[in-house]
């Protein structure tokens, strides 16, 4: 008979550095995001921090970490070795950017080719980690030619692959290197005062009360923590007196000012940030939330009872059809996030360096055209469409704009106006900025009566 009890006992704790490599091999090899990832593991409590702290550093820093790894293989790992690769990343990374013994981060780092079942790279991982280890001590590195697959050495100084170096270059020629520097530090964490629970001055009083450090924002319902804290935790989380959002998303609550009755859709909506800053800040309306995903799209009506607000009207479907529309009554106001590259928000999201390639910015900009004029054609005369995006590429804004109205009779632009950022020829962008926002697109567009 086997031994039901053995086959039942609890697992052992998992290792935080054999979770951060098998979650660097899988995004490296393009078989999943950061956010996918870490949510699908079960992470203990105690060894979360030290497995976001690896993974999002190695990510960081990826392309910096394997030029210094490069420099001591004699040819490229084999493909089925990528997680190795990520083992010497990973030790890299503790070597250079944390504050650990040398010699503990060399050891467990060799200690992982036995969790992998690769015995024969311990050796290997123990002489290029002492080598690292010895260079960034003081010595002298080695002056043997440079391996032809170490990387371009833009990409190692800037740590952005060539063709978002360029972009940015192209785009930004006076910002471009204050883009870059900041896309490789920690983002603050952002927050968004609940309007209709309490006002900003007083929640600011109950943080500083609880002990968090934390300060006013650009927008009238943001405030910044000065330290990274678990949300959870915060005074009047529970009953719904604060959200998590990014201080440049929130910029949208200048620009909408809706009377109780007006039709609202919210396109491309989960998580449903937006959405629910709308019904904080403007009560009474008929909010009606799109997405694609359900699973996502269920977030809103979770997040919406937290916060003590009415639960907008949920519609799943693909908002480039009209699959999804339930009657021929059109909205007065339409709000588009489109899907876009993300490039605005690369210090949260540092696999996006990883996962997207030059030519997705134009899938992109197809999509996110092809979500205009559907969209537009819900639109009510007189009605205003506000497209978004997180990106900072002209070709995912501006130049989509453009295309939309050079083949739209009845829109034009509106004039927008923020405190921060700068004014484009059919919105305004908001660039990533260090301790602040991060890269946002605005664009508010008019239908004309007929």
């Amino acid at each position: 008979m086997t031994d039901k009890s053995k086959s039942h006992s609890n697992p052992e704790p998992s290792n935080p550095r054999l979770v951060a490599v098998n979650t660097l091999k899988r995004i490296s090899s393009g078989s999943g995001s950061l956010d996918q990832l870490l949510a699908s593991d079960r992470l203990e409590s105690e060894t979360r921090p030290l497995v976001y702290e690896m993974v999002y550093g190695v990510l960081r820093h990826y392309f910096s970490l394997c030029a210094m790894v490069d420099h001591h293989l004699q040819s490229p790992l084999r493909k089925k070795d990528r997680d190795v690769y990520c083992v010497l990343l990973l030790g890299a990374y503790q070597l250079k950017h944390m504050r650990i013994p040398a010699y503990a981060a060399v050891n467990e780092s060799v200690m992982l080719s036995k969790s992998l079942r690769k015995p024969w790279a311990r050796a290997m991982i123990n002489a290029i980690l002492r080598n690292i280890a010895r260079e960034l001590d003081g010595d002298k590195p080695d002056k043997k030619k440079t391996p032809a697959h170490q990387k371009p050495a833009d990409e190692a100084h800037y740590d952005h692959p060539t063709w978002m170096i360029v972009r940015f270059q192209n785009a930004y020629p006076q910002h471009w290197e204050e883009i870059l520097r900041i896309n490789n530090t920690r983002a603050p964490l952002a927050l968004r005062v609940n309007l209709s629970r309490i006002c900003r001055d007083s929640y600011l009083k109950l943080l500083l009360d609880a002990g968090h450090a934390a300060h006013s924002g650009s927008s009238r319902a943001a405030i910044t923590l000065d330290a990274a804290s678990n949300v959870q935790n915060l005074p009047g989380w529970d009953d719904g007196y604060v959200s998590v959002q990014d201080e440049g998303a929130q910029q949208l609550s200048t620009l909408i000012s809706l009377n109780p009755g007006t039709r609202i859709l919210d396109a491309c909506a989960a998580p449903g940030g937006k959405s629910l800053l709308v019904l904080e800040q403007n009560p009474g309306v008929c909010l009606t939330a799109l997405d694609v995903d359900p699973k996502r799209l269920a977030r809103i009506t979770e997040e919406s009872k937290r916060l003590n607000l009415p639960s907008p009207l949920l519609l799943s479907g693909d908002a480039t059809t009209n699959d999804w529309r339930e009657d021929s009554s059109a909205y007065d106001y339409i709000i588009i996030d489109a899907p876009c590259s993300g490039s605005g928000t690369i210090r949260r999201h540092p696999d996006i360096k990883l996962l997207k390639q030059d030519e997705d910015i134009y899938k992109f900009a197809e999509l996110q055209l092809q979500l205009l004029q559907n969209l537009w054609a819900t639109l009510s005369e007189g009605g205003t469409l506000l497209y978004a995006t997180c990106s900072i590429f002209p070709e995912e804004n501006d130049l989509v704009i453009k295309t939309f109205l050079a083949h739209t009779d009845n829109a034009s632009a509106c004039p927008v106006d923020l405190d921060t950022g700068h004014e484009t020829l059919f919105g305004y962008q908001l660039l990533p900025q260090e301790d602040g926002h991060d890269g946002f697109y605005f664009s508010l567009l008019k239908k004309q009566q007929s």
